[in-house]
């Protein structure tokens, strides 16, 4: 079974991934690149939990009124938090898949530890608009343009981690990247449809 990371291990790994977001090379040394590493690195999901459950009751409560039913909501929360779980590990799955055929073998690894913390690390970055929409209902546009902000930076950010992990020119790495940022926001439209709280 793997080992949670303690919270120095993850204060580590979190400066690590945002040092290869910041374009830092070294940024690598301070993850965790072994087989166990790999492993543990899913619990990057694990770490983001409290804040992704934020963002899931935000989103249920955010729902139209005509799904004003309690039962409803707390359905809404689990299945918004299945689409989002399934939409961290897709890409993943793809690239596993086809990594082979674009030279990335060597670096598939360095790349999904990275991207597992650094996806962590901008999960937490992206709380605070969450919990702006639960305390705050008529602040719901100023926690809008907040979220917008705060996703295009991010979408920046991921990219450079990801440059970095692949150690690939524009040319390959952004076309990559762009593809499987798609493949992640479909699955997470596609199952909200799936599970009845698409749009």
């Amino acid at each position: 079974m793997m080992s949670f990371p303690s919270l120095e291990e993850i204060e580590h790994y979190f400066a690590g991934s945002w040092r290869m977001m910041t374009g830092r090379k070294d940024g690598v040394d301070r993850l965790d690149i072994s087989v166990d590493g790999f492993w543990r690195s899913f619990h990057g999901i694990t770490v983001s939990l409290p804040a992704l459950l934020v963002s899931w009751v935000a989103f249920a409560r955010d729902l139209p009124e005509s799904y004003d039913d309690e039962g409803f909501r707390f359905g809404a929360v689990v299945s918004a938090g299945i689409a989002d779980i399934l939409a961290w590990i897709a890409p993943i799955v793809v690239l596993a898949l086809i990594a082979r055929r674009l030279g990335l073998s060597r670096r598939f690894s360095v790349y999904v530890i990275a991207s597992n913390w650094g996806g962590a690390l901008l999960t937490w970055i992206a709380l605070p608009p969450n919990l702006l929409r639960l305390v705050w209902p008529d602040g719901r546009d100023v926690a809008l343009a907040a979220s917008v902000i705060i996703f295009g930076a991010e979408l920046v950010l991921s990219y450079r981690l990801a440059q970095l992990a692949w150690q690939r020119p524009p040319a390959i790495a952004l076309p990559l990247f762009i593809g499987l940022t798609a493949c992640s926001m479909a699955v997470t439209v596609l199952f909200q449809v799936l599970l009845g709280i698409g749009p």
